[in-house]
């Protein structure tokens, strides 16, 4: 089965909850793309009967396949996780971006200065070669030497079945700055699922925004009308422990908190079926989530006018 991860997903939970799909043992492989993936998210797609769920790195203007993901990508990413020190050495820090291994007779890539790829075709039956294609996707090129060397430091063994170099690759969306510091949709995805354990947040509804250069909002949706008032009536506290787990992992992002410089940043809580994601998907039943909302003076006469849909926190810095 292939698809966007949250698509992956939602096949689990409805093979989980199909009757006539209940206690048949079926062989479920998954093969996702066209945004990251968490490796909790790949942890509960396992756990609800999948055999196997790997990414694939490509882009329909370049080539559907440049990447491949395999145990040993999965193994350095969760290690990544275990040790923030061996994840700063890699890629600088924070959540793991997406590794895959490559073929350098298909593709040479290089990294400009800005921390974007570049891909040259080395194959002459391509359709439409491309030389020095940027796709803005920021990462990195590591050989398997260095890389099984550094995890070595760590105390970490990492066994490649074969000798190609690994891809780092960031993205190039779903991140919004904040201070100077860069903050991912991972941190956000990763700070709900650890702090929503009762399952109030729709896990597909969450993003960043920007309402300013200076401000940052963490918007999220509720599950169900039920969940939305136990959620509105702690969001302050939601707010300050959202923000704190985010802080864990995201060092940058701790220090302009610190630094008090910025204004703090807020949660927007929205009903169920109310945010502007979920009008993203309606309208978009077949393009990406939407884990970014960009600014506009559309989007603010969209959010006053539906001024019951939503509750935002206005809470400070805490003493």
């Amino acid at each position: 089965l292939c698809g966007y991860p949250p698509n992956i997903r939602n096949i689990a939970n409805a093979i989980q909850n199909d009757p006539d799909l209940q206690g048949r043992k079926l062989a479920l492989h998954g093969i996702v793309g066209g945004e990251g993936m968490t490796e909790d998210l790949r942890d509960e797609i396992l756990g609800k009967g999948f055999t196997s769920v790997f990414s694939s790195y490509g882009a329909s203007d370049l080539d559907i396949n440049i990447g491949y993901e395999t145990e040993t990508e999965v193994d350095i990413r969760k290690a990544c996780l275990k040790h923030p020190e061996l994840a700063k050495e890699l890629y600088g820090g924070g959540p793991p971006p997406m590794v895959f291994h490559y073929d350098p007779l298909h593709y040479f890539i290089e990294t400009t200065k800005e921390g974007e790829l570049v891909f040259t075709c080395c194959r002459k039956e391509r359709a439409s070669p491309r030389i020095r294609y940027n796709l803005h996707d920021t990462g990195k090129v590591m050989m398997s030497k260095d890389v099984v060397a550094i995890c070595k430091k760590y105390g970490v063994e990492i066994n490649p079945k074969i000798n190609l170099p690994f891809l780092f690759v960031h993205g190039r969306e779903g991140t919004e700055s904040y201070g100077g510091s860069k903050v991912h949709y991972e941190h956000l995805e990763q700070a709900i699922r650890a702090l929503d354990t009762d399952k109030r947040v729709n896990p597909d509804r969450f993003a960043l925004h920007k309402p300013s250069e200076n401000e940052l909002e963490f918007w999220v949706e509720a599950q169900t009308d039920e969940a939305y008032e136990v959620l509105k009536g702690d969001i302050d506290n939601f707010q300050r422990k959202l923000i704190d787990k985010i802080a864990e992992s995201n060092t940058d992002f701790k220090k302009i908190l610190d630094g008090k410089a910025n204004p703090h940043p807020q949660v927007r809580l929205f009903k169920p079926g109310e945010s502007p994601m979920s009008i993203h998907f309606k309208q978009n039943p077949h393009r990406k989530l939407q884990r970014v909302v960009k600014d506009s003076a559309e989007l603010k006469e969209q959010l006053a006018k539906a001024s019951d849909s939503h509750i935002v926190t206005h809470a400070n810095y805490p003493v």
